[in-house]
């Protein structure tokens, strides 16, 4: 893949920077597009949790990613047992979750945690160029508190470790049995 980028004599920086901003996304779109379809299937039923699902042909999805939106024709698997929801074999395998990428989800997620969804909102429209909804940003995090639900009950969690700490003349020690001295 080559970018070719023609910027005007006498541009203003600003506008090179933005022209600069829009070409690459553009060419990181393609290729993540073309990566997208690697993780599609032949097609062939897939078996999930026992239940066989079996692909609906290529559909037309809509993948979320750090520089904009990618459409990729992707077998789909309809599940009664999700509902409305279709399961693609790329986010059985952790490419998809709600149709994001897993940079951009992560990217969205953090902006959202560290700030107001307005703030976030703002911060990838001025900085990265994607206009999202506040529903947006809130359904995506909501998605994702409901995997880490679902999965909260298969996690064990490591009891930690008893603070160790020595006082420069000794006079506070941590002793496992006996406690602060």
């Amino acid at each position: 893949m080559r970018i070719r980028l023609t910027l005007p004599p006498g541009m203003p920086m600003l506008e090179c920077e933005e022209e600069i901003r829009r070409t690459v996304d553009e060419a990181v779109r393609l290729a993540t597009r073309e990566s997208l379809e690697r993780f599609d299937s032949d097609g062939a039923p897939i078996l999930v949790g026992g239940v066989k699902l079996t692909s609906k042909g290529p559909v037309d999805n809509v993948n979320q990613s750090p520089y904009g939106e990618c459409v990729v024709a992707m077998h789909v698997h309809p599940s009664k047992q999700r509902g409305r929801a279709n399961l693609l074999p790329a986010g059985s395998t952790g490419a998809n979750c709600r149709k994001h990428d897993s940079a951009f989800r992560e990217n969205l997620l953090l902006k959202y945690a560290s700030t107001s969804s307005t703030t976030a909102q703002m911060d990838l429209s001025q900085n990265h160029g994607r206009d999202v909804s506040r529903c947006y940003l809130q359904d995506l995090a909501e998605a994702v508190g409901a995997i880490a639900q679902d999965n909260e009950e298969r996690w064990e969690y490591a009891d930690p470790e008893p603070p160790v700490a020595v006082g420069v003349d000794g006079a506070c020690m941590y002793y496992c049995d006996e406690g602060w001295r």
